[in-house]
């Protein structure tokens, strides 16, 4: 049996970066992230589908759309948010590291 007591221990953070993206976007709105039904697709004008960049939890447990659906497969339904990406309000909010996470939460 191993004894991990001596090994270097911490507290680590991971940041779901596609739910990032859709947790900005709510945030951006005015919405609760743990309460927004929200997606982020982007658009693809030559096909007339997109594909889901970031899918909020809500939207992946009532829905079961994941990242990287096709536009097709989303549901048509009002309680859904779908807005488009945008990639430089993600790259400004993202923390370049783990001292810069304080200022993720005042998004």
């Amino acid at each position: 049996m191993l004894d991990y007591h001596n090994e270097p221990h911490g507290v680590y953070l991971m940041i779901d970066n596609k739910s990032f993206f859709a947790s900005i976007e709510s945030v951006q709105r005015g919405i609760d992230p743990l309460d927004s039904v929200l997606l982020v697709m982007a658009e693809h004008e030559n096909n007339g589908s997109g594909l889901v960049v970031a899918t909020s939890p809500l939207a992946k447990k009532h829905f079961g759309i994941r990242n990287v659906d096709r536009g097709y497969k989303v549901p048509s339904d009002a309680r859904l948010l779908t807005v488009p990406p945008r990639l430089a309000l993600y790259r400004q909010k993202k923390p370049a590291d783990q001292s810069d996470f304080p200022s993720l939460c005042r998004c």
